[in-house]
């Protein structure tokens, strides 16, 4: 079978290095499966779960093979007829996910998009400020829905 040389990058570091069968994206309008020879494409990306089937390459500085899930933070992907370059802000297999972390992330976000319901009532509230909390509480949630479903 055919395979595709896939990059993940983050601002800090590259995540994995390697070739893949196929990758399945979070795309800002939803779900995109990427197969060797697809034609280019350069494109937004949702906060969501990435998967890499028949992957082997490189994790870290971990060789490594099969299927893997990670957890994709936006971002853009770049398709190539043999290449996928993936930036996002953030990268975690389902393995890494700090649960407490994530559990606390959602709890904070819910108390803030209380107490912008709570001040909505009575003054104007920046829809951006809304948005950045709303997308907080999706990343927590995403994070720890991964997690739960990796173990």
């Amino acid at each position: 079978m055919s395979t595709l040389t896939i990059e993940v990058v983050t601002p800090e570091k590259a995540v994995l290095v390697g070739s893949a069968e196929e990758i399945i994206l979070p795309g800002s309008e939803g779900q995109m499966g990427i197969l060797p020879g697809h034609l280019p494409l350069l494109s937004g990306l949702g906060i969501g779960q990435m998967t890499v089937r028949g992957f082997k390459g490189e994790i870290g500085r971990e060789q490594v093979s099969g299927e893997r899930k990670f957890f994709v933070d936006g971002g853009f992907v770049e398709v190539l007829p043999d290449k996928v370059t993936v930036m996002t802000e953030a990268c975690d297999g389902y393995d890494e996910i700090d649960v407490n972390a994530a559990k606390a992330a959602i709890e904070e976000a819910e108390r803030e998009l209380l107490a912008m319901e709570e001040r909505a009532k009575s003054e104007e509230v920046e829809g951006e400020v809304l948005e950045r909390h709303q997308e907080a509480l999706k990343r927590a949630r995403m994070r720890l829905l991964m997690h739960e479903e990796g173990e």
